[in-house]
């Protein structure tokens, strides 16, 4: 047996102590010559089990440790946050899922500066932050990211001063992806820029259309007392025209939801019916107009002069589409309560062509104010948007579906009377 006490040298690992024990134990048992053998293998037997129930708790508690490190790491990498540990220079340590994604990080526990991910103009800005976290004040910087594929990514990175056992130094830093968030305050700037020009439009319609209505009642009367055929044809163009121009801000204000709406019970088959001749000169000798009313259909709760207007339009639009001529369907129907969205009931109203229709661009740009496709003495770009005005004004919506070649359909939703 060794001079040197066992329990004074170090142990590789536990089990490895327990053994040294039990080498002691066997050698100050066996120095007692009176020990009864019998007696000494039942002590040597209890401390073996002694020993064994010891080693089988060391390990268990071992086992437990790791298991306890594995959750602690896959709580890491699975956070639904990016994360990252550093040491004072900034050098990355561990990285979890998602920052690996950010910083363009193919495998874990690469380690490389922090700084060749930012770009130049915030390596201040990622010093000054990993000062103050060193110094135990939780810091925040808003940094440019370039991945390894070239890719900006405008980040915030937020660090803490982490405790460790070994009197290391060690930041933990979280990585927040702002586009989404630049992408959403652009959106909403991009929101109230149109609220604060859809506010002047209608200010400026309303006070162009009293203008107009000045203007058309002086002209009615000059057509009143002229005797001058030609001048007073020239008063009859000028009636026309600012009529248009009447007409033209009436659109504006539908689009802009300012127009005065007068809902009432209106019934669709009657006021189709009411329609079909005019209708039907606006569809002239190229196109036929068939109709597919559902029965018992609920009467609509909308202001009756301005569906008149906006299925007028509507018409109009499918003429000029068909080219080629063509059959132009307007359908309606009471909708299921799993097609609208809560609140009163709705029924729609369909438009459909079988004329030249649109791309994907131009669709998603139809019902904008303006916007056209026609030649300049063909429209003015404000029939659709004066549709859906109305039809969101009214509490409904409109929605377009089109097939280059094949045709477009209209669909307008109208609340119906409760």
């Amino acid at each position: 047996m060794s001079d040197t006490d066992p329990d004074q040298q170090p142990a590789t690992s536990s089990t490895e102590r327990y053994r040294h024990r039990a080498e002691r134990l066997v050698g100050e048992t066996l120095e007692q010559p009176q020990t009864d053998p019998r007696e000494l293998l039942h002590e040597l037997r209890v401390h073996q089990v002694e020993l064994e129930m010891q080693i089988d708790e060391l390990r268990q508690s071992e086992q437990r440790q790791q298991r306890l490190l594995e959750r602690a790491e896959d709580l890491f990498d699975h956070a639904p946050v990016a994360l990252l540990t550093a040491d004072s220079t900034g050098m990355i340590l561990r990285t979890n899922r998602d920052a690996r994604r950010l910083l363009g990080m193919a495998v874990r526990g690469t380690h490389r500066p922090l700084m060749v991910s930012v770009v130049r103009d915030d390596h201040h800005a990622v010093r000054q932050l990993l000062d103050a976290a060193l110094a135990g004040e939780p810091a925040a910087a808003r940094v440019t990211l370039r991945s390894q594929q070239g890719r900006r990514i405008h980040v915030e990175l937020r660090a803490n001063h982490l405790s460790t056992t070994d009197d290391s130094t060690e930041l933990l830093i979280s990585v927040t992806d702002l586009t989404e968030h630049d992408q959403l305050a652009q959106t909403r700037a991009e929101a109230e820029r149109l609220e604060a020009i859809d506010h002047l439009a209608a200010g400026m319609a309303h006070d162009f259309n009293n203008l107009l209505t000045v203007v058309l009642g002086h002209l009615s009367l000059l057509e009143l007392d002229l005797t001058d055929e030609r001048l007073k044809g020239l008063a009859t163009d000028a009636t026309v025209a600012a009529q248009k121009g009447s007409d033209a801000v009436s659109k504006l204000l539908a689009f802009a939801r300012r127009q005065r709406l007068r809902p009432s019970e209106v019934r669709l088959p009657t006021l189709l019916d009411e329609m079909r001749p005019s209708l039907r000169r606006h569809a002239g000798l190229r196109c036929e107009i068939v109709f597919e009313l559902d029965d018992g259909l609920p009467p609509a709760n909308v202001d009756e002069t301005a569906l008149r207007a906006a299925i007028v339009s509507l018409v109009v639009n499918a003429v000029q589409a068909s080219l080629e001529g063509g059959t132009i369907r307007i359908a309606a129907r009471a909708l299921p309560a799993d097609e609208h969205a809560q609140g009163p009931g709705q029924l729609e109203l369909q438009v459909q062509d079988q004329g030249t229709g649109m791309d994907a661009e131009v669709l998603a740009h139809a019902t904008e104010p303006f916007f056209t496709t026609k030649e300049a003495s063909e429209g003015s770009g404000l029939g659709l948007s004066m549709v859906r005005g109305f039809a969101e004004q009214s509490g409904g919506g409109i929605t377009l579906d089109s097939t280059p070649g094949e045709g477009t359909t209209v669909r307008l939703r109208l609340p119906v009377v409760d």
